[in-house]
C-alpha cells in the first residue's frame, strides 16, 4: 500500500476536529452517532480505536460517556493503545465538545477521509501504470471503482420514517391526479404502455430467441423516451457497432427499408427525401451510443457518470445484451457471473433513477417444445434475472415458426413478470423491414 508523507497528510487530516468529535460523543447527553461517521473517518489510529469502542457501546445500548469508555478500554486491555488515561482525559478536557458544530465537524471528517481514499487510489494507480504487465483498462476501471465507491458515501441519509414517506407519496399522488401526469416511461406503443408501466429505477428485461425483434423493440422504446422525456438516454450496444445502430434508427424514423440502408443500394429519390427530412431529428436526439464489447457493470457506471456530468440527468439506459457483459473478478461459473451482472444493472437503475432496459438471451429449450412461447425458466444462465427484474417481457412471433401462420406481421409481447401490475399478452404490429413495432390498426380504425 502507498503511504503518505507528513507534508501531504497535513493537508487532508485534522486531529483537532477528530478530538472535538470524540469529546462531543463522550460528553454530550443523548447525542447520536451519524450513520456516515465510521472508524475510517478518523486518521489517527488511537482515534479510530476510541471511536470503535464508542460505536460498540452504542450498539449494546449502554452509555458511552468518558467513564464508560475508560472502564471498557481498561477491562479489554486497550487503554495503552488509546494513549493511556492521560490522553483520554486530555481529549475530554481540552477539546471543545459542541452540539452546535457537531454535524459540521462530522461532515468535515467524512470529506477528509474521502480525500485520503481518493489520493490513495491515484497513488496506487501510478504504481500500477508503471508496471507494464497491468492492462491500462484494468488500472482505469479499478481506480474508477474505488473512487465511485468512496463518493457513494455522503453526508446525506437515505432512510426516512414511514409517515414522511406516506406524506410524500400522497402529495405526489394528488399532483399526478390533478395534472393527469402518469409517472411512467412510454415506449410509444399505446397498447403496451396501457398494460405495463415502466418507472424510474425499474429494470425491464426484454428477452426472446434470435430474430424475434428484441433489439428493435428496446431501441424503439429508448428513442421514444429520449425524444419525450427530460434527460439524456444511453445505449450500450455490446453486439452491434454504432453504424448498424444508426442504420436501424434511420430505417425506423425515415421509413426506408433496412436492406436499402445497410447495402446502400436501390435508394430512390423518395427514400433520400425521407432520410434528409429526418437529419435534424436524429442529430438533435439526446442519445449516446457506446459500442464497446465485454463491458463490466463498473465500466458502464463510469461511462454513465461521465455522461451525467456532461449532459445532466440520464433519462434511460439500454444494454444489448446482458450475456455479452463481463463480470469483475473470477467467479465460480457463468451463472455466478450473470448473477453479479444482473444485480449490478438493477443497482444502476436505482442509482441513476431511470429505467434500465436490458436485453437477454433465452435457452434453446424453447425450440424443443411444440409451443415456442417462452417461459420464465427459459431465461439463460441465471435465476437472478427473474428475481432482479421489475418487468420481464418475452417477444414471440408465430410467423417465424409457422409459415402458414394467420398472424403474419403480428408479435406477441408476453408480460411474464410485472412487479407492480398484472401479467398477460399484448399483440402489436411488427414491421421488421423498418425496424419498428407499433400498435395494430384494425379495420374501421383511423
Amino acid at each position: 500500500m502507498i503511504t503518505f508523507d507528513d507534508k501531504q497528510i497535513e493537508k487532508i487530516r485534522s486531529l483537532d476536529i477528530e478530538k472535538a468529535v470524540l469529546a462531543s460523543l463522550m460528553s454530550i447527553d443523548n447525542i447520536e452517532i451519524p450513520a456516515t461517521l465510521t472508524k475510517d473517518c478518523f486518521y489517527a489510529k488511537r482515534h479510530q480505536q476510541l471511536f470503535a469502542i464508542i460505536s460498540h457501546l452504542a450498539s449494546q445500548r449502554v452509555p458511552f460517556d468518558t467513564i464508560s469508555v475508560f472502564d471498557y478500554a481498561e477491562n479489554q486491555g486497550l487503554l495503552d493503545e488509546l494513549g493511556g488515561e492521560e490522553y483520554l482525559g486530555d481529549i475530554v478536557t481540552n477539546s471543545p465538545a459542541t452540539l452546535y458544530n457537531f454535524d459540521t465537524y462530522c461532515n468535515k471528517l467524512l470529506q477528509l477521509a474521502q480525500r485520503r481514499k481518493i489520493y490513495q487510489a491515484y497513488a496506487e494507480a501510478q504504481a500500477k501504470i508503471i508496471n507494464v504487465d497491468n492492462a491500462i483498462d484494468d488500472v482505469f476501471n479499478d481506480t474508477s471503482e474505488t473512487i465511485n465507491k468512496t463518493l457513494e458515501v455522503t453526508a446525506g441519509e437515505s432512510y426516512q420514517k414511514v409517515d414522511d414517506c406516506f406524506r410524500d407519496f400522497i402529495l405526489h399522488l394528488q399532483e399526478c391526479n390533478k395534472t393527469g401526469y402518469i409517472p411512467s416511461r412510454k415506449t410509444g406503443i399505446i397498447t403496451f404502455d396501457n398494460k405495463v408501466q415502466i418507472m424510474d429505477g425499474d429494470m425491464c428485461v426484454i428477452a426472446g430467441r434470435p430474430s424475434m425483434g428484441k433489439t428493435t423493440f428496446a431501441q424503439n422504446a429508448l428513442v421514444n423516451i429520449a425524444e419525450n422525456e427530460e434527460g439524456h438516454a444511453v445505449f450500450f450496444s455490446l453486439e452491434m457497432p454504432k453504424r448498424q445502430v444508426i442504420g436501424r434508427l434511420l430505417s425506423n424514423l425515415a421509413n426506408v427499408e433496412m436492406h436499402k440502408i445497410m447495402t446502400k443500394q436501390d435508394l430512390t429519390e423518395n427514400d433520400w427525401s425521407n432520410i434528409l427530412a429526418q437529419t435534424n431529428r436524429i442529430k438533435n436526439l439526446p442519445l449516446t451510443i457506446d459500442d464497446r464489447a465485454g463491458l463490466t457493470v463498473n465500466q458502464i457506471r463510469t461511462t454513465l457518470n461521465k455522461i451525467r456530468q456532461r449532459e445532466g440527468k440520464i433519462s434511460a439506459i439500454m444494454v444489448d445484451y446482458m450475456q455479452l457483459m463481463q463480470a469483475s473478478g473470477n467467479k465460480a461459473n457463468r451463472n455466478a457471473e450473470i448473477d453479479e451482472i444482473s444485480r449490478g444493472l438493477k443497482a444502476l437503475a436505482k442509482e441513476f433513477n431511470c429505467p434500465m432496459i436490458v436485453l437477454s438471451q433465452l435457452s434453446r429449450n424453447v425450440e424443443s417444445r411444440p409451443n415456442k412461447r417462452p417461459l420464465m425458466s427459459d431465461l439463460r444462465e441465471s435465476g437472478a434475472i427473474e428475481q432482479d427484474a421489475d418487468q420481464v417481457i418475452f417477444i414471440y412471433r408465430d410467423e417465424y415458426y409457422n409459415k402458414d401462420s394467420k398472424e403474419k406481421g403480428i408479435a406477441e409481447l408476453l408480460v411474464r413478470k410485472f412487479r407492480n401490475g398484472e401479467t398477460g399478452t399484448v399483440k402489436v404490429a411488427f414491421k421488421g423491414q423498418f425496424n419498428r413495432f407499433e400498435d395494430i390498426i384494425y379495420d374501421g380504425e383511423n
